[in-house]
């Protein structure tokens, strides 16, 4: 890992991701990109303006915003600003979670860390949120972390594994983990469900790995989330990690896929890597 973006709308929630960007930056030794995307609205063009100057103007604001947003973030950890390798990038697009991904593939980040605003009735239903949508189609790791979240010393990342591709998923996790030197923990969630044979197969490797592997027995009526937030209850500096599926047609459009739906009630940090 080598560098970390993080975005801001300099809400409260995107604030508390870039301290933490920082402090896990300062840890690893990364650089960190301050991202931020607004929409320019044309109506707003000042007469005796042209497009391209008030284009320039509104982006040049932008910036000074965003580097505002930094150096407040530097001095709440007491840090100068040199401590930690930075840049920072503006874009204009009308979907801050479509900017973010358009810019890992220019910047190509290790990491995104996000903070989660969270959603409710029906614009949860019909839209999701933004980290949602991030995580769907994001080909970067994502760290989504839940509002007031501060803690940067991630010593446990608890890997829900669905045993259809877990021994590579495994290796992406154990690369990822070179530079955070936590301890890698792996749960399998158990609805009592009669296994494949390659899953069987993954389950034995799995119990021969260097690891704390857990099998949890769960009742059919338990969601996944609920047994996830019991698992995460009784760990401190933990992050769970799962590896999202992505949904097209119909059934994205209104279901998402499981690591999507646990980021929409987020209670922890979520480390979502994609397939």
């Amino acid at each position: 890992m080598k560098t970390i973006l993080v975005p801001t709308d300099f809400s409260a929630g995107a604030a508390n991701a870039m301290s933490f960007a920082v402090k896990l930056a300062l840890k690893t030794k990364c650089k960190v990109i301050f991202f931020h995307s607004c929409y320019f609205d044309e109506s707003g063009v000042k007469s005796g303006l042209t497009y391209e100057d008030s284009l320039r103007l509104s982006k040049e604001y932008s910036a000074k915003k965003l580097i505002a947003e930094a150096e407040k973030t530097f001095k709440s950890l007491k840090i100068s600003a040199a401590s930690v390798k930075h840049e920072f990038v503006v874009d204009f697009s009308p979907s801050a979670s479509d900017s973010i991904i358009n810019t890992c593939k220019i910047k190509k980040p290790d990491l995104v860390v996000t903070g989660t605003h969270g959603a409710s009735g029906i614009k949860k239903f019909l839209f999701g949120s933004n980290t949602s949508h991030l995580i769907s189609a994001a080909t970067v790791p994502v760290l989504a972390l839940p509002l007031h979240y501060k803690d940067a010393d991630l010593e446990t990342i608890l890997y829900c594994a669905d045993l259809n591709n877990s021994m590579e998923e495994l290796k992406k996790i154990k690369k990822f983990n070179e530079k955070l030197g936590a301890k890698i923990e792996v749960v399998n969630i158990d609805y009592g469900w009669a296994l494949s044979v390659k899953e069987r197969t993954t389950l034995h490797k799995l119990e021969k790995e260097n690891l704390l592997f857990r099998r949890v027995k769960v009742p059919m009526e338990f969601s996944l989330q609920e047994s996830l937030n019991k698992e995460m209850k009784s760990k401190k500096h933990a992050v769970l990690c799962m590896f999202h599926e992505k949904k097209t047609g119909i059934a994205g459009f209104l279901f998402g896929g499981k690591t999507q739906g646990i980021s929409m009630a987020l209670k922890f940090p979520l480390l979502s890597f994609p397939k």
